[in-house]
């Protein structure tokens, strides 16, 4: 170092650390929150969507005929919904990078320094368990790693399984979109009045709702078995959550406290 009374003046640049300087689960926990947060904003997204809905089918029949027929729909109940897709993968994404985080964390703990090579693991086999046991979790304790395993996709656990295919889906060749699908009851006993042409006899539609949900890979989507989006991501939620926990509690860091619940198709 130089005297001060050597120089006039002199250049100093000063550079924040590399980040936590011991392992914690802070990190797991903050990661999630971040997921959360891009859900809440997909969940009031949702409800405008289905508050400002204005299209409805127009059911009946024409003159003379005994078919039912749908008029031509608009636009409103095809298109996929991109904001809604955007926010559901950033969700995915932060959820699935919490557990990297916790595994991340406990193997830096475990191993006294900074690891490489760790992972979750999301395990459709129990074959493939064991190796992705020894190269992914190497530094968590035993029982770290048997509660890796008992939220495995081979032990039936559905939100795991759920989760790892929405973002792989999400990560590869398919991006996550989210559709609307709307439902109605047609009364056959009311007629519309004022209907654009007096040959077309149209019925009345009752209790119209609305779900959104996930676009299948191979976009087919099942009538009989619709799972509604938000609640595809509350269900991978709460399992998390319970994974996490409690290592949070051991660790002293504060639990995560879940609000939301499984919903009820809106009304549109």
């Amino acid at each position: 170092m130089m005297a001060v009374d050597q120089i006039e003046r002199f250049d100093l640049q000063i550079l924040p650390g590399g980040g936590a300087e011991s392992p914690t689960l802070w990190w797991a926990a903050s990661r999630f929150m971040q997921g959360a947060r891009r859900f809440h904003e997909l969940q009031t997204l949702l409800a405008k969507t289905a508050s400002s809905w204005t299209g409805y089918p127009q059911v009946g029949t024409w003159d003379g005929q005994t078919d039912l027929e749908i008029g031509e729909l608009s636009d409103e109940f095809f298109n996929t919904r991109p904001e809604a897709s955007a926010l559901a993968s950033e969700a995915v994404f932060h959820f699935r990078a919490a557990l990297d985080s916790a595994v991340y964390q406990l193997a830096w703990r475990g191993r006294g320094e900074r690891p490489s090579g760790t992972m979750f693991p999301f395990c459709k086999t129990a074959d493939s368990w064991p190796n992705r046991r020894r190269s992914d979790l190497r530094g968590l304790t035993n029982e770290e790693k048997a509660a890796v395993a008992d939220v495995q996709p081979f032990r039936n656990v559905a939100w795991s399984a759920r989760l790892a295919e929405l973002s792989n889906r999400d990560k590869h060749d398919h991006t996550l979109e989210i559709a609307s699908v709307y439902s109605c009851t047609v009364d056959t006993t009311r007629r519309m009045a004022d209907v654009p042409d007096p040959r077309f006899t149209q019925f009345a539609i009752v209790d119209p709702a609305l779900k959104f949900v996930f676009v299948p890979v191979d976009r087919k989507l099942d009538g009989n078995d619709l799972r509604i989006a938000t609640d595809d991501l509350i269900i991978i939620m709460q399992g998390i959550t319970e994974f996490l926990n409690p290592l949070l509690e051991k660790e002293g860091v504060s639990k995560i406290e879940l609000e939301s619940q499984l919903s009820q198709a809106p009304s549109a």
